[in-house]
């Protein structure tokens, strides 16, 4: 009898694998499109998604018929909540984390960048990191948020150097540059496609 049970466990078990990775290809392959509402259709518009965390909340942002940018929150239900911090002309989300806290950055109306964070709650925070320039094209590019709440991004400086940052929760900065890292104003590029490869996860830690 025993010999009997454990041959129907290993029966059952192989019935089981054999049907995940018939499943799983069908699941990997499942490609959903979107359009978030009020995103312009001409060259150069329409929706970037740029972050989405483990329950399928996803951020990102959209260009609307006159060129502005705009931040969405699109619920694994396909409805969306659109967003801009105050005194924003262009709002750029980049990531979120489990807790649906979402990091990005906002361009004012004198093309000064500025960091800000979304709470789960739909309270927005702007912040500047300590050294940021003021002046057009100068300022803090929010890069992506861990589970703590930590944000990483850069900051340009008002002689158009690029640090890197960290900020705490509560609003704690701390700033620092890559050894070998060049002292000269840089190449002029949109923030967020310099935050493609800068990418962080840390449950417990920073890694710099």
């Amino acid at each position: 009898m025993k010999r009997i049970s454990i041959l129907l466990l290993v029966l059952f078990v192989c019935f089981a694998l054999a049907a995940w990775s018939q499943a799983r290809p069908q699941l990997a392959n499942k490609i959903i499109t979107f359009e978030a509402p009020g995103a312009g259709k001409g060259a150069f518009q329409g929706t970037q998604a740029f972050g989405v965390n483990w329950l399928g909340e996803i951020v990102g942002f959209y260009y609307d018929p006159s060129g502005a940018t705009h931040s969405f929150l699109r619920q694994p239900n396909g409805t969306f909540k659109e967003f801009d911090p105050t005194g924003s002309t262009s709002t750029f989300s980049i990531a979120i984390n489990q807790e649906g806290a979402v990091a990005g950055y906002y361009v004012d109306a004198n093309n000064v960048w500025h960091g800000y964070l979304r709470a789960p709650d739909g309270t927005i925070t702007t912040f500047d990191a300590l050294g940021a320039g003021t002046g057009a094209g100068q300022g803090t590019i929010a890069g992506d948020i861990n589970d703590l709440g930590v944000i990483a991004g850069y900051y340009t400086d008002a002689n158009n150097v690029s640090h890197g940052f960290l900020r705490t929760p509560e609003g704690i900065f701390s700033t620092f540059d890559a050894p070998g890292a060049g002292t000269g104003a840089g190449p002029r590029y949109l923030p967020h496609v310099l935050l493609l490869p800068y990418r962080f996860r840390g449950e417990y830690g920073i890694l710099r």
